[in-house]
Order: C-alpha cells, then structure tokens, then sequence
C-alpha cells in the first residue's frame, strides 16, 4: 500500500473507532481506569455460542466492552475503563454502564452469567491468563 492510500486508510480507520467511542460523559461517569487493577484479578469472557437466544446478550455485552473483562473485587475493568459496581442480590456485582444502564455478574456454579436490564443474559468463563509459551501464569 502505498503512503496516500495508507495515509486515507489510516484516517478512515480513526474517524470509524471514533464514531463508536460512545458517550464520553458516560465515560468520565463510569470512571477511566487511572491505574492497573490491585492483583491480577479474574478474567472473564462471553462464552461463544451459536444459540441465537444469546445473541442480543452477546452484541450488547460487545457494545459496552463487557465481552471480556477483569474484575478484582468490586471494581471492573471492561477495556480501559474501570467501572466500581456494587454488590446486589445473591451476591450478583452490579456495574454501572453508559446512559445509566446496569449488567449484572451473576454466580452460577464455575460460570457467570452477565445480565443486562434488558433482561437478556449471556454466559462468562474465567480465562487462564498464559505466558508466550502457552503456559499458565
């Protein structure tokens, strides 16, 4: 490619992340993480499925950045943003997302399941964080 084309395809790309940055009020009320989680904290994903049920969960889940997060404690980091949830009814992690919107982490055996006030939910699994030789850190 040459330095136009790139140049365009550069500018293309960071006009398209920037038109799903979302509410940057939203964003500055969720909390910006300022620093690296205390431990290494837990590792959550969406658990792929082709169950069409769990679709509108799983593109809701990819909307807020939930689709993977770390949490330690009661604060959750979903990308770089740190979100400080509160423990709700069966010990559920509520986590306040943009334009006042909550998801909830529900325990359920070694699984979660993230919940959203829409009322769809998704399943998580803990991640095994691994060094560059595929071994468990």
């Amino acid at each position: 490619m040459r330095a136009p084309e790139r140049t365009v395809a550069l500018t293309l790309a960071a006009a398209a992340l920037t038109g799903c940055g979302g509410d940057s009020r939203a964003s500055a009320e969720a909390g910006v993480a300022e620093r690296a989680p205390r431990s290494a904290g837990a590792v959550w994903e969406v658990v792929p499925s082709s169950d069409r049920a769990t679709a509108p969960a799983a593109l809701v889940a990819f909307v807020h950045g939930m689709h993977t997060v770390v949490v330690d404690d009661d604060e959750v980091y979903a990308g770089m943003t740190k979100r400080v949830g509160r423990r709700g009814e069966g010990n559920a992690l509520v986590v306040p997302l943009a334009a006042g919107l909550e998801a909830s982490l529900v325990p359920a055996d070694t699984l979660r399941v993230l919940r959203f006030a829409t009322g769809d939910s998704i399943a998580m699994r803990r991640t095994v964080a691994t060094d560059e030789r595929g071994r468990s850190r």
